[in-house]
């Protein structure tokens, strides 16, 4: 789940294809109030040109997501996305 707090975040929807790797479908823009919903199969990406403040739910921290996968147009082929491991608090007096 994705929902916009301020600025705006391009979401391209995808599925699988066997010659492309991916194939968008769709895409939506969130937005302050509105948002986005996925299933645990689902492919998207998404894009920002200025600041954006959204809230992203993926069911677990980004450090304990190990197999989330992107496909690398350059290489033709499917990769794991590594776990972030870098995670910090942004919160100001917070640590």
């Amino acid at each position: 789940m994705i929902v916009g707090v301020t600025g705006e975040e391009l979401n391209r929807f995808y599925d699988r294809n066997l010659e492309a790797g991916v194939k968008q479908k769709g895409e939506y823009v969130v937005k302050q109030g509105t948002g986005v919903t996925f299933m645990p199969d689902e492919l998207h990406s998404i894009h920002i040109s200025a600041p954006v403040l959204n809230f992203h739910m993926y069911g677990l921290g980004l450090e304990q997501l190990h197999k989330r996968e992107y496909y690398d147009a350059k290489e033709k082929r499917w990769s794991i996305f590594p776990a972030h491991s870098d995670i910090r608090e942004a919160r100001a007096g917070r640590s």
